[in-house]
């Protein structure tokens, strides 16, 4: 490699990428929506539960007073 390369600076104005997303903003609220909507179904109705609980009680009676 050349070491006489010059390191650029890149800069981003994000108010200029908040401008051209501003049209969009809309539907990106909507595609964020319905993928949760669509996660929740998934998670909900295809996927089995895994997890699997168990409760043991012993009682003790001391009738020996």
């Amino acid at each position: 490699m050349d070491q006489t390369t010059e390191n650029k600076d890149i800069e981003i104005d994000l108010g200029k990428i908040f401008y051209k997303m501003r049209g969009k903003f809309i539907y990106i609220i909507i595609i964020t929506i319905l993928a949760a909507i669509a996660s929740g179904f998934i998670t909900h109705f295809a996927i089995t539960p895994k997890y699997s609980a168990t409760t043991k009680m012993y009682v003790y009676s001391n009738t020996d007073r």
